[in-house]
This record gives C-alpha cells, structure tokens and sequence, in this order.
C-alpha cells in the first residue's frame, strides 16, 4: 500500500516536473521570438535610416550657400544688421529686407564650429532627425514599427531633392514641429470627443522663430489657417453643447496670435508686405519656382507620394479625417505649381498616411501578418537577417561619411579656376556675373570686388535690374520670363552700359545669350576662359597699354582647358578654413571704415 502510494505521488510529481519543463520551454522559445523580433525591427530601423541619410546627403552645396554665410559674417563683424543692400554696385542704398537672419546666423556659426564638412553631417543628421519625428508621431497612431519605417523611405525621397544647407531648411524642420503640435492636438481631442487644443499655444513661439529664419512661414501660417479653420468648421458645425463656441473660438484666438507673433521681426509688417508682394510676381527665372511640369526630376518623388497616399486613402479601414484630405490635396496642387514645396508634401505625407497606408496593405494582405510580428520571427530567421541588415547599415553609412568626407566645389559646376585667375592677377572693380555664381564670386573676391545681382533677388534688387540681369543670361525665352513693363524694352546688353560696369563672368554653357552678346561686343576683351566659363574685361581698361589695368597677352589665359575635380571647400583664393568668411568680413569693415574717414560728407 505504501509502496502504491508512492508510486502514485511519484508518477504525479514526474507529470508536473515535465508540465514545467514544457512550459519553460515554450516560455523561452515565446521570449526569443519576441527578442528577435525587437532586434529584427531595430535592423530594418537603421538600414531604412542610414538608406535615408544617403539620400539626404547628396545634396552637398547650393549656390546661395557663399552668400548665406558672407552675411551673417558681415553682420556678427559689424554689430549692426545691414538695412541696405551690401555687395553690390547696382543699387547699394535699395532697401534690404532679408527675411533669412536667423537661419545664415546659425550656418555661420556653424561653419565656424564644424567646417564644410562637418556643415554637410549636420544638415544630413537634422534630416535623420525629422524621419525620425515623423516615425514617432506614426507610433503614437498605433502605426507597426517596421511600417513606420518603411513609410519613412517617400519622406527621404521627396525632402532629397531640396534638402542642401539653406535656410529652406528651417521652413522644413519649423513645418514637421507645427505638424508635431497639430497631430498632438488631435489626439488628445479624439481621445474622448472633446476638443483639447493646450498645445496649439506652442505654434506662437514657433511662429516667431520661423519668421526670423525663413519667409516660408508664410506657407506655414496658410497650413495652421486651414487647419484650424476646418476645425471651427466642425467644432460649430458637428459638435455638441454650447460650449463648442468658446472652444471654437479659443482654436481661432491661437491661430491669430500666431500669425500676429511673425510681426516680431526687424522689419515688423514691412516684411509681410515685401512677401506677399513679391509672391504676386511670378519668377519662372528660378528653377526651384517653376511647375512640375517643367521640371521632370521632380515628377517621380510627387507622383510617388500622391499615388501612395491615395492608395492608403482608398483602400484603408481606418475612418478618413474630412481634414487630412483637404490639407494632403491642397499641398499637392501648391507643389505641383511649383516644386519647391515639394518638401512639405513629403513632411504632411508623414504625418498624415501611415496609419491608412499600414491599413491599406492588411487589407490587401487579407490579414497575413507583416515580416516584424513576433510570433513569425524565430533565430534561425532572425540570425541572416540582421548579419545582412548589419552590413548593409555599415555600408551605407560609410557613402553618407565619404560624401561628407569629399565635401568640395566641384570644378566643372563653379568657375573656381576663372575666379582664381581674378584674383592672381588682381582684377577687381564692378563685375557681372552669372546668377549661380554670383554669391560665390561675391564672398571669393569681396571686398574689393561687388556685384550686379546674386541670388537675394528682389529682397534688395529692384526689378528693373532684375530683368536687366535675366536679359542678360537668358535672352528673351517665351514662357521663361516674366519682365515688368516698368523696366522697359528687352535689351540684353543693357546690363554692359549700367552703372559701367568693368569684368563680366558667365558661363559658357548655360548662358548660350550672354556668350552670344560678348562675342559681338568690340569694345570689351576675353582675358579669360576655359571649358566652362568666360571673364571678359573692357577693352579701354584691360587691353590698352597705358591703362594702370593693362593686362598683355602673357597673363591671359584663353584655353579650352576641362575643368575637373573638386577644389577644397570654401575655394576663396587666399582664405581657407573655418574662419575665411570671417576674414571676408574684416576686410569688408575695415574697407568702409577707411572710406568713412575719407569721405568729408560721410564725416
């Protein structure tokens, strides 16, 4: 009896032994799964970004870049914001109403802090930053994270393109925290119906910011407006009890003292007055304000983005919001008139398609679960794919390192060579140059050289020497330009008499007008050219031997010699390192300091 007994007892504690084995078992298998998968999401995380930051930091120099940081130099050197148009001989008292101070502020410190290199990281890390805010906001919608990251990649694409250090930069990074603000509201409110709109105070200290850094915050003064005039719409039109009038009513109280706070600024109203005046002028001049249909590079990220926000429209289980639509259709017109605001597609795409997107494919998935659930990722496929993901995160971090690490002006897009003979041979004075380079031409040779017109346009140009300058380069191409009738007839050599001016550098390339007028002009001189660029000098300066600025044939150099390879960033002769704008701009100072103590009038 005893021995059954025991037997019995045995048997019993044997079976819950095994019981427990089995379930450790299952347990840790569970676990492992789960662990895998983590690190399966974290793999498909990192190859997405670094992919990202590839794409983000191709872009490397912008031709206004110079310009940018020659600025805010002269501003930090003199202590005093220019009210009058600097660098210039066409029209140096016009007024001057940069609505870019903050942002070149903070790129010349930067460069000063970092370099052009470590200039170029930085704007391709701050890019990674606002994937990554966007990734964010997607799991606060309950968005997967491999999906999240997968619908980081039309983001990357659509920001490419424009995505260069400029100022453009803080209209861009500005509209993801107001998306960030709007996106936070709305959940709060849906929560539990009511309207919870605290945060919307935030939009005013942004608005200040992005006034002094960008004048796109005029774009983004137009989103908030919808944005919040929609949800007035709904608040009085669908909601209920009487209190959704003062809710109402508060929404519309922050969208105006947003919009009154752009009026701190050094300009106060001037500069809105400025903005919506030049918006008026269409500018088919500028590559970047032109449609898409004129420009087929950017065909592919907008059809890219429109085309995968209305699959996840249509074929998502999610409720739509009226608003999401109306916003994501609006931006989508704006940037096909014109692609610089194809940015902003890209951010609102982020913001606002995920969460369909991510419904869309379940349903075209019929419910199979995605690559990243945890009961579908074991170690035995786990293991190659994060060994594969590893490599290929290595790999495409060392293209973004090596494309900061060649950080250059490239040769064959800058007259780095024409510039340098310039200054070899000290030809200063008065110069007309081409729009691209202008700014470079300007910081390389300042201060004894200026400019006709760069790339500030008309924020301190007139417009007549606008269309005096496009006549110039451009020539008269229907549909590509948009002349005032104040600035009389076109005459491309018009930009050659005013304000005398005394070298002129051009590209031969992609000023097929501008080569053609000097080819026939007798009166002025090639002292220079090369396979893409020309420097011409007037004849009774340059080319007379009693002229103190005779240049003879021995120091010309007119050759058909390519230009290749890139030259070390800034590539302003006799100033290099992180400090070479600043030496600009001592120069620059002292320059005006002795012409003040010279002139009786100014004394």
């Amino acid at each position: 009896m005893w021995t059954t007994f025991c037997q019995g007892r045995g048997n019993r504690i044997g079976v819950r032994v095994m019981r427990a084995l089995v379930v450790f078992r299952v347990a840790r298998s569970m676990s492992n799964n789960v662990v895998f998968s983590r690190w399966f999401t974290v793999a498909v995380g990192a190859t997405v970004l670094a992919g990202c930051a590839v794409l983000l930091s191709q872009r490397q120099i912008d031709p206004d870049l110079w310009g940018h940081i020659q600025y805010a130099e002269d501003w930090l050197a003199s202590g005093t914001l220019p009210r009058t148009a600097t660098h210039t001989w066409a029209d140096p008292e016009y007024r001057w109403i940069n609505h870019e101070n903050l942002s070149e502020l903070i790129l010349a410190l930067a460069h000063r802090l970092l370099g052009g290199a470590g200039l170029m990281a930085a704007k391709t890390l701050l890019g990674i930053g606002v994937l990554m805010l966007i990734w964010w906001n997607a799991r606060r919608d309950r968005v997967e994270p491999f999906t999240a990251f997968v619908c980081l990649v039309p983001v990357a694409i659509g920001l490419a393109t424009y995505w260069a250090p400029r100022p453009q930069l803080a209209s861009f990074v500005l509209f993801t925290l107001m998306m960030c603000v709007l996106r936070s509201v709305e959940r709060r409110s849906a929560s539990d119906g009511r309207f919870r709109g605290t945060l919307l105070w935030l939009n005013i200290p942004l608005m200040v910011i992005w006034a002094n850094a960008h004048g796109g915050f005029l774009a983004g003064l137009a989103v908030l407006s919808l944005w919040t005039a929609l949800q007035v719409v709904r608040l009085i039109g669908f909601g209920d009890g009487p209190g959704r009038f003062r809710t109402a009513g508060f929404a519309a109280a922050t969208a105006l003292a947003a919009g009154a706070a752009t009026l701190i600024n050094p300009y106060g109203p001037d500069l809105h007055r400025w903005l919506l005046g030049s918006l008026r002028v269409p500018r088919p001049e500028i590559s970047e304000w032109v449609s898409l249909m004129d420009d087929p590079r950017a065909w592919i990220p907008w059809l890219l983005l429109t085309a995968g926000a209305l699959v996840a429209f249509v074929l998502t289980k999610r409720r739509r919001d009226g608003i999401h639509l109306i916003l994501f259709a609006v931006v989508a017109v704006v940037s096909f008139r014109h692609v610089r605001h194809l940015a902003f597609l890209a951010i609102l795409f982020g913001f606002v398609v995920p969460l369909h997107l991510q419904s869309a494919a379940e349903r075209l998935l019929r419910g199979r679960r995605s690559p990243a659930t945890a009961d579908s990722m074991t170690p035995e496929k786990a293991w190659p794919v994060l060994l594969t993901a590893g490599m290929g995160v290595l790999l495409l971090s060392m293209v973004s390192v090596r494309q900061w690490w060649n950080f250059g002006v490239p040769r064959d897009e800058y007259p780095v060579s024409a510039v340098r003979f310039l200054a070899d041979n000290r030809l200063h004075g008065r110069l007309v140059v081409t729009y691209d380079w202008a700014q470079y031409a300007m910081a390389a040779l300042a201060p004894e050289t200026t400019v006709g017109f760069d790339g500030r346009f008309r924020t301190c140009y007139p417009q007549f020497v606008v269309d005096m300058h496009f006549d110039f380069i451009l020539g008269n191409v229907p549909g590509h330009r948009c002349r005032a009738v104040d600035s009389g007839p076109f005459d491309p050599e018009r930009v050659l008499e005013f304000g005398h001016p005394d070298l002129v550098l051009i590209d031969r390339i992609r000023d097929p007008s501008a080569v053609q007028v000097m080819s026939g002009r007798t009166d002025w001189v090639c002292l220079y050219q090369d396979s893409i660029s020309q420097v011409w000098g007037r004849r009774d300066l340059y080319d007379n031997p009693d002229s103190p600025w005779w240049v003879p044939e021995s120091r010309r150099r007119v050759t058909e010699a390519v230009q290749a390879g890139v030259a070390p960033w800034p590539a302003l002769p006799g100033r290099s390192g992180r400090l070479a704008f600043a030496e600009t701009a001592r120069q620059a100072l002292l320059q005006q300091t002795a012409q003040r103590t010279s002139d009786p009038v100014a004394r």
